[in-house]
């Protein structure tokens, strides 16, 4: 309906459009459907990835596999053992993607907490 750019920011599928009752549920008339009206929304949230999509199109959608490449090359520029820690993390968060509201949750922030942790913790070359 509004491709290629998305709804907006907090028009579908997120905390924000349950709370504030998105204008767009109103244009799509989820108010005659029972779990999405004003009064009763408790299935107005949807997974990470449909929200995506709905609120920033493709576009915003080609931006985030762009993200998600450079996240998968810093990890395979990290060598050691937590190489594998970092790469189950990030699996289970991509993963999570079509399932959940897994990276709006409190867990899914300490997940990329811990991987940036791992990642950013270079060792030091003693100087010569």
């Amino acid at each position: 309906m509004y491709a290629p750019f998305g709804s907006g920011f907090a028009t579908f599928g997120s905390g924000s459009s349950v709370k504030n009752y998105s204008p767009l549920y109103d244009v799509l008339e989820y108010y005659r459907i029972y779990g999405f009206t004003r009064e009763n929304p408790q299935f107005l949230n949807d997974s990470y990835i449909a929200m995506f999509i709905a609120q920033f199109g493709y576009i915003g959608m080609a931006c985030f596999v762009g993200i998600v490449l450079l996240f998968l090359l810093m990890i395979s520029k990290r060598s050691g053992n937590l190489q594998a820690f970092v790469l189950v993390l990030f699996l289970y968060a991509v993963t999570s993607l079509f399932t959940e509201l897994y990276l709006t949750t409190s867990l899914g922030i300490v997940t990329f907490f811990l991987m940036g942790t791992v990642l950013g913790n270079e060792e030091k070359k003693p100087d010569i």
